[in-house]
C-alpha cells in the first residue's frame, strides 16, 4: 500500500509516520509531501530516510491513500489533485466534511471506513476525547446536555506556534519587553487566549466543530456548548467537562463505565495527588480521565477532567482508518 502524507514535516504528519512505522513496513510505502519551505528536510519511516516531495499535478497518481495533515487553507486544492488520481483521502482538518462524507472515529464507527467513499474526515482531537467518554456513558444513563471548557496547547497550531511560544517565553524570562507575534492574535507566552481558531459569528470554528462533530458521531441531537482556550503549553489538550444525564448516576458508576471504555484510562485519586495532566499524557495515545465527581449544584450532572496528547490521539485514529481501508 502506497500512502502519501501531506504535511509530513508538521507535528501531526510526523506522528502519523511514526505510528505507521510500527506496522508491517514491508507492506507500506511512504511518500512525504510538504511546502516549499520544507523541501530540504527528510522524515524517518522506521530506519529509512524519506525525502520531501513537492505537491504538483499528478503527484498522487500511484498513491492509494492521501493523508491531509495540513492547515485548512491548503486542503481543497490538494484534495482536488488526489481525487483526480483516484486516491482515497483522509482529511485531518475537518474541512471536507459534508452530509455524504463519513466522519470516522476508530473506537466508535470504524466500519464506516469501508472504502465506499473517496473522502473520510477524522474528528477534531477534542471531539475524539469527548466522544470516547460520552458514548459509553450515554448507553448507560442517557446524555442530556454537555458543557465543556478546553485548555489547548499550541501544538495543534503547528510548528510555528511551538516556536513562537518558546521564543516569547524565553524573551519574557530574560526581561525583554519586545516579542514577535505572528501565529496568535496576541502574546501567548505566559498568557491564555480565549480563541483557538477563526470566529463564525459569536463562536469559534473549533467550538462549532465540537458541537456538530460530537452529535454526528453519537447519532444524537442534544445541547452541547464549548469554550475553547489557547494555553501557553507545548503539548496536550485538556477539557473540564460537565455532563447532565437524563437520570441520576453516581460518580462511582461513571468511574466503572469509563474504566472499561476503549482507549480510556481512569487516573482519579486526587487525595494522593493522582490525576492526569497534559504533560503526563505526552507521547501516549490514551485518553486520561480524572476528577470524576457529582455536581453539587445539579444531582443529575457529573463533572470530570479529560486529557490526552492531541497529536498522538489524532495519529492513532488516522492509522486505524488506514488499517481498516487496507483490509478491503
Amino acid at each position: 500500500m502506497h500512502i502519501a502524507i501531506v504535511g509530513a514535516t508538521g507535528n501531526l504528519g510526523q506522528d502519523v509516520i511514526d505510528q505507521l512505522s510500527s506496522l508491517a513496513r514491508d507492506n507500506i510505502e511512504i511518500s512525504a509531501f510538504a511546502t516549499e519551505n520544507s523541501m530540504a528536510e527528510t522524515v524517518h519511516f522506521g530506519d529509512k530516510s524519506v525525502g520531501i516531495n513537492q505537491i504538483s499535478e499528478g503527484c498522487f497518481d500511484d498513491v492509494d491513500i492521501v493523508v491531509l495533515a495540513v492547515p485548512t487553507q491548503y486542503i481543497t486544492d490538494i484534495a482536488e489533485m488526489a481525487v483526480k488520481s483516484n486516491a482515497q483521502i483522509i482529511d485531518a482538518s475537518g474541512t471536507l466534511i459534508d452530509e455524504k462524507t463519513p466522519l470516522v472515529l476508530y473506537n466508535t464507527n470504524l466500519n464506516d471506513a469501508d472504502g465506499s467513499k473517496k473522502v473520510i474526515v477524522t474528528p477534531n482531537p477534542l471531539v475524539q476525547q469527548l466522544v470516547s467518554v460520552l458514548a459509553p456513558l450515554d448507553k448507560s444513563a442517557g446524555v442530556k446536555r454537555v458543557v465543556t471548557s478546553t485548555y489547548q496547547s499550541v501544538s495543534g497550531r503547528g510548528k510555528g506556534a511551538i516556536g513562537e511560544l518558546f521564543e516569547q517565553s524565553t524573551a519574557l524570562l530574560s526581561g525583554q519587553d519586545h516579542m514577535e507575534i505572528s501565529t496568535f492574535a496576541t502574546q501567548i507566552g505566559f498568557n491564555c487566549i480565549p480563541a483557538t481558531s477563526e470566529f463564525i459569528g459569536e463562536h469559534s470554528r473549533e467550538e462549532v466543530q465540537v458541537s456538530t462533530q460530537t452529535q454526528i458521531l453519537m447519532h444524537k441531537q442534544f445541547p452541547i456548548t464549548t469554550t475553547c482556550v489557547q494555553m501557553p503549553t507545548f503539548i496536550g489538550y485538556a477539557q473540564a467537562v460537565s455532563i447532565e444525564f437524563d437520570n441520576f448516576i453516581d460518580s462511582s458508576k461513571v468511574r466503572q463505565i469509563l474504566e472499561l471504555a476503549d482507549n480510556v484510562r481512569v487516573l482519579d485519586n486526587p487525595a494522593n495527588d493522582e490525576f492526569s495532566t497534559p504533560y503526563g499524557s505526552a507521547e501516549t495515545s490514551h485518553i486520561y480521565v480524572s476528577r470524576i465527581r457529582n455536581d453539587i449544584s445539579n444531582p443529575n450532572t457529573v463533572n470530570m477532567w479529560v486529557v490526552s496528547d492531541n497529536l498522538q490521539l489524532s495519529a492513532l485514529n488516522i492509522v486505524n482508518i488506514i488499517k481498516k481501508l487496507s483490509s478491503h
